[in-house]
């Protein structure tokens, strides 16, 4: 402590103190790299929660004084608060989370996009092999805004296109086929055989709990074995009643013929007649006066190739805004507040101008993509007005926004300019919410480590408020498809900015920057940067960051 008895670090106008130790200039310049010399050499490095920091280590004028009281959950959960030599810590000597996956990551040089409908597009970002995080980005139901709604990761996998269906061309044994399309046998040996032209085949079968297991030859080569009982069917290859099962892809382009034996029962999935009662099921379209595919024996795959994405797990929640939230009424007009962009069905947000690209193409037609598309890079370009539905023909706000996909993240830029005074209730900017399976712990570039597990509705305050400029989920040590090993990141860019320091009328009780345990669904961090405030005409508040989807091992170990 000092002589005033406060934990203020002193300092002789020639260096920031920093942990008990001056760093001076060619200290900070020896471990900031370019981006954080080049803030030091300008005067403008950032102490979090101080606003920018003179040359001299001084907080600017105005700048609002934070102490490190520390905060618990108000679910009791445990939580690691910085130490104050963390809290001290500029911005440009923190850890940058999205930075620190992308050195972690593969550097995609072809990232993937499709539309999926009405100003709705997905993009994807390789990161490991196969495995991306896929995003999607959508309008909102009832207004314009187009906004980042989810972020997954995925696998992208070849697809062979379709080919048409065939039918099985004779059988051997004792058949029943009574019960078209759903032909059967009880005997074991017995086969039926087709010939096709392609590269592959899914083979189509009713299913129960009777069902028995067919062997597959193609060419005299055994490729599968199928069980046709019902339990024996993955989810993703039931239909109803019937299954498509994949027998086998990749097969050179050509005639080929197929062999199927019945193996009689299923030794994993006794028939529920007893042993020795399973039944070969298979479909067949030779007796229904149509012919349609889902009827039919196999479906074919030709030679023509395409990427399909297969979804693993939900990271990024879908729908819960992140780029910015505003609660604003018209100053001294008595109206209710109402939600910019939409929320609950009530629409606030209107496009003047709209475009979207991949690449320098401008999309114009909406219609669903079958396939993926290779890109470099999506560009969201939006002009909007912000209007009161108990005022509407006196607009609230310009609002501009672009979100840029890239092999570098997602990033976003948002400015609103207030046309006339407003009221704002409460407003965020830069949030992030998380699906709420996936979250186990929050881990932020000032040191702190918070419990991301509560469902109840409580609140979290961050015992650094403001200061840190990245964040990141990690999942815990759970999951089969590589969920311990993704981590989802959020850093905030142009600080001073989107969280408004040094301001009036923000967030007053408690931190700006604060954790909701929302419910099962989800875990969503707010920086409340709006608190009954009023704004000028003319006003403007600015929002930016990146969202970045990765792997690094060990997360739950290294991060938090």
């Amino acid at each position: 402590m000092n002589e005033t008895g406060s934990n203020e670090k002193k300092t002789n106008g020639k260096g920031l103190a920093i942990d008990g130790k001056k760093w001076t200039r060619r200290k900070l310049l020896g471990t900031m790299g370019m981006a954080g010399a080049a803030a030091i050499v300008c005067g403008t490095a950032l102490v979090q929660g101080n606003g920018p920091a003179h040359a001299n280590g001084e907080a600017a004028a105005g700048a609002e004084p934070l102490t490190n009281a520390g905060t618990a959950s108000s679910t009791g959960a445990t939580t690691t608060s910085p130490t104050i030599s963390a809290l001290e810590t500029p911005a440009a000597l923190q850890p940058d989370y999205v930075r620190l996956l992308r050195e972690h990551n593969e550097t995609a040089t072809t990232l993937y996009a499709r539309v999926t409908g009405n100003r709705k597009v997905e993009a994807f970002i390789p990161f490991k092999g196969s495995r991306c995080a896929q995003y999607a980005f959508e309008k909102d139901p009832n207004d314009d805004f187009i906004k980042l709604m989810g972020g997954s990761v995925a696998v992208l996998e070849t697809s062979y296109a379709p080919a048409g269906a065939v039918d099985y061309a004779s059988k051997t044994g004792t058949w029943v086929t009574g019960f078209p399309p759903n032909d059967y046998t009880t005997q074991v040996g017995a086969t039926f055989t087709f010939a096709f032209d392609g590269t592959g085949f899914d083979f189509q079968h009713f299913t129960d709990a009777r069902g028995g297991v067919w062997s597959f030859a193609v060419d005299g080569v055994a490729v599968a074995t199928v069980s046709t009982h019902i339990d024996a069917v993955p989810a993703s290859e039931l239909r109803v009643n019937y299954g498509v099962r994949p027998v086998v892809r990749g097969l050179a382009n050509g005639t080929h013929t197929v062999v199927a034996t019945f193996q009689g029962d299923d030794p994993s999935h006794a028939p529920s007649g007893g042993a020795g009662t399973s039944r070969g099921w298979v479909r067949n379209a030779a007796n229904l006066a149509t012919k349609e595919d889902k009827n039919r024996t196999a479906l074919l795959y030709g030679a023509s190739q395409s990427l399909l994405p297969t979804k693993k797990f939900d990271a990024l929640h879908s729908w819960s805004n992140k780029e910015f939230a505003l609660n604003v009424a018209p100053a001294g007009s008595g109206l209710a507040p109402q939600w910019l962009p939409e929320h609950v069905n009530v629409a606030t947000v209107f496009a003047v101008s709209q475009r979207i690209y991949f690449d320098d193409d401008e999309i114009t037609d909406w219609t669903p993509d079958s396939t993926v598309r290779p890109v470099k890079s999506v560009k969201i370009v939006q002009q909007l007005l912000g209007k009161h539905p108990g005022d509407p023909t006196n607009p609230l706000a310009e609002i501009d926004c672009v979100h840029t996909v890239s092999a570098h993240g997602v990033s976003v830029k948002s400015k609103i300019k207030w046309l006339r005074p407003v009221t704002i209730a409460a407003g965020y900017g830069m949030m992030f919410p998380v699906f709420g399976p996936f979250a186990a712990k929050l881990a932020t570039s000032a040191g702190g480590s918070y419990e991301a597990t509560a469902t109840d509705g409580s609140k979290t305050d961050m015992a650094e408020n403001d200061r840190s400029l990245s964040y990141a989920y990690v999942h815990g040590s759970s999951g089969t498809e590589g969920e311990p090993d993704t981590v989802v990141a959020m850093t905030v860019h142009d600080i001073a900015k989107t969280f408004r320091y040094g301001l009036p009328g923000r967030r007053a009780a408690g931190s700006v920057v604060w954790l909701q345990h929302r419910d099962a669904s989800m875990q969503k961090l707010y920086p409340q940067v709006f608190e009954a405030h009023t704004a000028a005409d003319g006003e403007t508040y600015e929002a930016s960051g990146t969202y970045f989807i990765g792997e690094l091992p060990l997360a739950y170990r290294l991060l938090v």
